[in-house]
């Protein structure tokens, strides 16, 4: 049993290690592109990005670090894993959006991602979801506290 958390310790330091990884490397990659993503942003297929493209141009890049920093630190790991899991569904739709809904598939993302046609970007979102549900998971099993514990015995014996 404790060998099985030892893994489940290690398998969620490396789902958070990996996020962070990705939301660090993606922002900076936005932020040293700004024109460019900002351009992506404006010329997106939908309209209401391209209207709110100057914010969401500073907001995404500012709420992948945030979200980084929220995975390092054990105290937030669990509001990071759920920060993740909100960013990747909102990024896996706009992709999916792309790729089912838009007259046209404009130029993709910045950094390691233009390499990916638009399939495999939505395939590796999906990915990336089950990673935080994976984390997200194994951080209320390792990390439940005895106050939670009990109180469901308690409420179980009351049954």
């Amino acid at each position: 049993m404790k060998q099985i958390k030892t893994y489940q310790s290690i398998l969620l330091e490396i789902i958070s290690a990996l996020f962070i990884l990705l939301f660090v490397s993606a922002a900076i990659s936005k932020l040293m592109e700004g024109p460019a993503f900002y351009n992506n942003l404006v010329n997106s297929p939908f309209s209401w990005v391209s209207q709110i493209a100057k914010i969401t141009s500073y907001a995404i890049p500012i709420l992948e670090l945030g979200t980084a920093i929220l995975l390092v630190f054990h105290k937030t790991r669990l509001k990071g894993l759920y920060a993740a899991f909100i960013l990747m569904v909102i990024f896996t739709g706009y992709v999916a959006g792309i790729k089912f809904i838009s007259p046209y598939e404009p130029c993709s993302c910045g950094g390691v991602i233009t390499l990916l046609s638009w399939n495999q970007h939505f395939i590796l979102n999906l990915i990336w979801i089950a990673l935080t549900i994976v984390g997200i998971i194994l951080y209320r099993k390792h990390y439940k506290s005895p106050k939670q514990s009990s109180l469901t015995v308690q409420i179980e014996n009351q049954s």
